[in-house]
């Protein structure tokens, strides 16, 4: 069980951090149009919020990545699982804002795929928030010696991506009803 949470939660943060940074720099005039749309921040901060975003999710991701190598210390590690659970933490409260504002935007970039603002557009946030949390749980209980290597982090990986993919695409694949009155 401690190979499963000691790759898990380093290959969900990367998975999802690495495709979402990636996305993002894919079109950066579509993301800043998008988080200028948002009208959170003042319209000439939008893409340095853009970009910013972008190269955190990317540094964080590849952080993730890192924390598998058996050298790295435990200060470098428990930074990238608090960086992550920040970054889950502060794109939570981002997106309940904007769903407290009832007639405003309606697409939050939360997911690769063109997704409604919904409330299943929180589960990317809350899903990395948990997860670097069992990683921050796994890194300060285990010594840095006692880390495995090799095929017994194959299935853990694959997991890790699985569900990555699948949070991701959840904003995008929850069916909107539209309801409407015949009287």
């Amino acid at each position: 069980m401690r190979v499963f949470f000691s790759y898990f939660p380093a290959i969900f943060i990367a998975t999802t951090l690495l495709v979402s940074g990636v996305s993002h720099l894919a079109k950066p005039a579509d993301f800043t149009s998008l988080v200028r749309s948002h009208g959170v921040f003042p319209s000439w901060a939008s893409g340095l919020i853009a970009i910013t975003v972008a190269l955190f999710e990317l540094a964080v991701g590849a952080l993730a990545v890192l924390t598998l190598g058996l050298k790295m210390s435990f200060a470098m590690q428990a930074t990238t699982f608090v960086a992550a659970a920040g970054a889950g933490i502060a794109f939570w409260l981002y997106l309940r804002r904007l769903l407290s504002n009832p007639g405003g935007t309606t697409k939050c970039g939360c997911s690769p795929l063109s997704a409604p603002l919904t409330k299943a557009s929180q589960a990317p946030s809350i899903a990395l928030i948990i997860v670097a949390a069992i990683g921050l749980l796994d890194v300060a209980t285990t010594s840095s010696g006692s880390r495995t290597s090799g095929l017994e982090g194959v299935l853990p990986s694959l997991w890790g991506m699985t569900v990555s993919g699948m949070t991701l695409l959840y904003p995008a694949a929850v069916l909107q009803f539209t309801f409407r009155s015949d009287a």
